[in-house]
Order: C-alpha cells, then sequence, then structure tokens
C-alpha cells in the first residue's frame, strides 16, 4: 500500500469555505458534473481503505 500526500493553495474569488466544501466534502459528486469527459468510466471496488488522519472544517485542512 502507498501513502499519497499532497498540498494544494489556490488563488480565486470564491470563498475557503465553499472550496473546501466542494473539493473536500463533496468532492466525489462535483469531479464528475465539471469534467465529465474526463471520466470515462468507473469500476466499483469491492473493498477498500480510506483513511483521512484528521478534518479540520473550520480550518479548511
Amino acid at each position: 500500500m502507498v501513502a499519497i500526500t499532497y498540498d494544494m493553495e489556490v488563488t480565486s474569488s470564491i470563498s475557503a469555505a465553499k472550496m473546501f466544501k466542494a473539493f473536500v466534502l463533496d468532492g466525489d459528486n462535483l469531479i464528475p458534473k465539471i469534467l465529465p469527459a474526463a471520466i470515462k468510466r468507473t469500476t466499483q471496488l469491492k473493498s477498500m481503505k480510506h483513511q483521512i488522519d484528521g478534518l479540520d472544517k473550520k480550518k479548511f485542512t
């Protein structure tokens, strides 16, 4: 298993709260809607591990 970590800083006219909600909290539904051509096919996984060490909605981290 491989751990992946990434940081991203973006300047936008949209508030940080809305960006965090869209990309982090609702990201599974957002990306296929705004980039339908980027996703040609999805495959259901029988099992998957997902770990979030910490989610701070006030600091958007």
